[in-house]
């Protein structure tokens, strides 16, 4: 996929023109059975990068590799043919080995072009490019300011080592410039240019909205507060409802997903974001789903967001254990969690979300005790994760400091490893890979084998998050497809499950 937005206003020599680029895994390798039942999700991050970028009339085209594949030689015509001297590379843990090749292909066949890194993965290990030699420059952190400053540098041809939020090679060593502070205010930014994505929506979950930045909280498990911090930061009801009206009345969405870490952090700008929904008369249609913490969710609140079309919750349960709770320092607790499902339900939510299996000094009866609790609560989904020790979290740095076994090969850094016979990176003290493996598809099996469940698969799109379409079993063509489907599946489970040791 290349796009480009038009700027008939600025002259094209004028300008500079910035490459962006998605690059992806091989998704029917990693996800086996899966990979043709789960949509591609909208780069939301180099989305708001290319949406900024465009605000300041930079040129911008965008390769997205989850549709297809760059083909190096039509990758180099495009560089020439749009004299572009910028390339930038969202870099995932998962995709970090793509990210490299392609950084280092770049810098082999176009040594003029500039290749500048960001996303998580490399915020919090920047070194890691820049002395392999596959990227001249790391973007820590929110990128806008900092990727629009260094692009105007370029182009004009000025220094740029005194940038705030970059790394960079000097000399042979890494120099890591000063902290640029998070944007304070982010209805300043533009809104998300679904047009440049349009092309393809098909392909896409496109109906995705990101509407706030930063956790408040310390879940030793994850990375995202490297990049977006630890102050919240929400975009206004009216901004968020210009983009809902965008996304059903230009795009013809009826689900849209909000994909902010804990949406209703805010209540009072949820609660008038539901006032103009229902003042500007969203269509009937029209379903909303968000993420939230279980202990956040009260009845008077969800009975409005019911109201104002919100109708699926995901929520994050994490473990069944008060003990893993606690430990993984998650500010709730699984009976809170459990509250807030009851109350969900009662006020008509479909819910969803996820746990996680083989967090650090987790036995074997917690495991089970996890699923166990899983079984029990009235949900409408749920997946069932492995953990994994991400870059720059908490347990990451307890693992480095104990010796755990653990993968440093990023490829491996999938949460279904054990569902698709892949690898998996890490495995507790005392525990066995093969062990998490059929733990997680025994998790799963017992989970959607259910009646409830199995009849419900029509809607399973709306229960995860838009991800995962599988066929309405309801119909007879739908039931054999979901047969074969199902087929597919077992014979992978039973192909990974004799993968007793780890190559």
């Amino acid at each position: 996929m290349l796009t480009r937005q038009k700027m008939d206003s600025v002259p094209q020599s004028s300008r500079p023109t910035v490459l962006l680029i998605n690059p992806c895994y091989d998704k029917a390798d990693a996800l086996g059975p899966f990979s043709s039942h789960i949509s591609s999700q909208l780069p939301m991050s180099l989305g708001f990068l290319a949406g900024y970028l465009l605000q300041k009339n930079i040129g911008v085209h965008i390769v997205d590799e989850q549709l297809r594949r760059i083909d190096e030689e039509d990758l180099l015509k495009g560089i020439e043919e749009h004299d572009t001297k910028v390339v930038g590379i969202s870099v995932l843990t998962l995709t970090a080995p793509r990210a490299y090749e392609l950084g280092a292909f770049l810098k082999r066949s176009c040594p003029s072009v500039k290749v500048v890194m960001g996303g998580v993965h490399v915020t919090l290990l920047p070194e890691e490019p820049l002395v392999s030699g596959c990227a001249d420059v790391v973007v820590r952190g929110e990128g806008e300011l900092t990727l629009h400053e260094l692009v105007e540098r370029i182009h004009d041809g000025f220094p740029y080592g005194d940038i705030r939020g970059i790394s960079r090679i000097e000399d042979g060593r890494v120099i890591h410039g000063p902290e640029r502070p998070m944007i304070d205010d982010l209805d300043t930014l533009p809104p998300f240019p679904y047009h440049l994505f349009e092309p393809h929506r098909e392909r896409y979950q496109f109906g995705n909205m990101l509407t706030s930045r930063g956790c408040p909280y310390d879940c030793i498990f994850c990375s995202q507060r490297a990049v977006s911090g630890h102050r919240y930061r929400a975009r206004s009801a009216g901004k968020i409802f210009e983009e809902l009206e965008t996304l059903v009345f230009d795009y013809g969405q009826d689900f849209v997903f909000i994909n902010d870490d804990n949406f209703v952090v805010d209540k009072d700008n949820i609660y008038a974001l539901c006032d103009l929904i229902d003042r500007r008369e969203l269509p009937e249609r029209v379903r909303i789903g968000f993420h939230a913490r279980g202990d956040a969710l009260d009845a008077p609140l969800l009975r409005r967001m019911r109201n104002a079309r919100f109708a699926i919750v995901m929520i994050g349960f994490e473990t069944g254990s008060e003990r893993i709770m606690t430990m993984v320092r998650k500010g709730e607790t699984v009976r809170e969690i459990e509250e807030g499902v009851r109350i969900a339900k009662e006020c008509g939510m479909v819910v969803g979300g996820q746990f996680i299996l083989g967090f650090p000094t987790e036995t074997r009866a917690e495991s089970l005790q996890t699923i166990r609790h899983a079984l029990r609560l009235p949900i409408d989904f749920t997946r069932f994760n492995l953990l994994l020790p991400y870059p720059g979290t908490e347990v990451f740095r307890m693992l480095e400091e104990s010796g755990g076994t653990r993968s440093r090969n990023w490829a491996h850094y999938a949460t279904h490893a054990g569902l698709t016979g892949k690898v998996i990176p890490y495995v507790p003290e005392g525990r066995s890979a093969w062990e998490l493996r059929l733990l997680q598809w025994f998790a799963h099996l017992a989970f959607f084998l259910r009646p409830k469940q199995l009849l419900d698969l029509g809607n399973m799109k709306y229960a995860t998050a838009g991800q995962l379409h599988l066929p309405d079993p309801k119909s007879f063509r739908g039931a054999l497809s979901l047969a074969g489907f199902m087929t597919r599946l077992l014979l992978s489970m039973v192909q990974g499950l004799l993968k007793k040791r780890q190559s």
